[in-house]
């Protein structure tokens, strides 16, 4: 199988940073979709636009790609706070 990519100018990567920024707090904002829906989908978006246009290193490595991208969600920090977060809803809804 192979993949398309578009070797782009890295502002591009930036714009469209701050552009998907401003749909996320319309769409959060807006919650005509859930935001589980929207999370998801923002998420998706961020990973296809990683695979489709690259930003490339000086070893010709693309760092956006899926492994970058996600690599923050196993951050033992960010897995403390959202267990802290679900014993919390757990305390409020028992009491």
């Amino acid at each position: 199988m192979t993949s398309v990519t578009f070797i782009v100018d890295p502002a591009i990567h930036m714009w469209f940073a701050i552009f998907l920024t401003f749909a996320a707090f319309y769409f959060f904002a807006q919650e005509k979709l859930p935001l589980e829906i929207t999370s998801v989908a923002l998420l998706a978006v961020l990973l296809l636009f990683g695979h489709i246009f690259p930003l490339l290193d000086e070893n010709g490595q693309n760092l956006l790609n899926a492994r970058h991208l996600l690599m923050g969600f196993s951050n033992p920090s960010l897995i403390a706070v959202i267990a802290l977060l679900v014993i919390g809803q757990a305390m409020v809804h028992v009491s």
